[in-house]
């Protein structure tokens, strides 16, 4: 990572900032470069020399997580016995 995607990056705290650790490099997209994040993009345009911060939204992460097969639950406990009644006093 390089140039204005880096400095916005290193700008917002690198990876203890909102954005998190850098999980691809910068690549091409129409007029400029873009980089992404754990947590969000930064979008620079070549034109207007524009760094945008994406953040990732709650939905897009919890959508994600959703996506993810769960771990089948194991077998229900067996219900514990209930103790034996008190003998009952002669009397």
């Amino acid at each position: 990572m390089l140039g204005e995607i880096y400095k916005a990056w290193q700008k917002s705290g690198l990876d203890a900032g909102e954005l998190g650790l850098p999980t691809s490099d910068e690549y091409r997209v129409p007029d400029g470069w873009r980089s992404d994040f754990e947590f969000g993009s930064l979008i620079f345009n070549e034109v207007t020399g524009v760094v945008t911060k994406v953040l990732r939204a709650y939905n897009d992460a919890y959508e994600e997580s959703m996506q993810e097969p769960a771990a089948a639950p194991g077998p229900a406990p067996a219900p514990e016995a209930a103790p034996a009644p008190e003998p009952v006093p002669a009397g």
